[in-house]
């Protein structure tokens, strides 16, 4: 119950933050931080959004396949002895050294993201700002012209 309580006002925040002719940084922040390429797709690119899409979806999948993998050779490395174990124990060692390489560019990523969505909605407003504030330059000297 309160599941979906939760999901109808997830839905409606999106839905009234769509509509927004100026993007919230915060908001674009917060998208991105929870759903990957979520702030990206809210400031409109979409390409930006599948590619944030893409990388987490690899860096995640590489995880489970580096950890299952460590797994494995931990396994076998209980079963067995000798030169075998010591060769089944650096497997582990080496499959949970890329598992956590896996995870730091995961964060990385996210990171980035973050940052990117932030600065896109940031600047969503630019064109309609750069239209009312005009530099001129004449006989050396800059004049400022901003229209309200």
């Amino acid at each position: 119950m309160r599941l979906t309580g939760i999901i109808v006002l997830l839905a409606l925040a999106v839905c009234i933050a769509w509509a927004e002719d100026v993007k919230s940084p915060r908001l674009a922040m917060i998208y991105s931080l929870f759903l990957p390429g979520g702030g990206q797709y809210y400031n409109g690119q979409y390409i930006k959004s599948g590619v944030v899409i893409g990388a987490q979806t690899y860096l995640g999948g590489s995880a489970f396949y580096h950890h299952k993998k460590r797994k494995d050779h931990f396994n076998k490395a209980m079963a067995s002895e000798g030169a075998l174990r010591t060769y089944h124990l650096n497997k582990r060692r080496d499959y949970a050294d890329k598992l956590r390489n896996d995870f730091w560019w995961m964060g990385i990523v996210s990171f980035l993201s973050v940052a990117d969505a932030m600065v896109d909605a940031h600047l969503s407003n630019y064109e309609t700002q750069r239209r009312r504030v005009y530099l001129k330059f004449e006989d050396q000297t800059i004049i400022g012209e901003i229209r309200f």
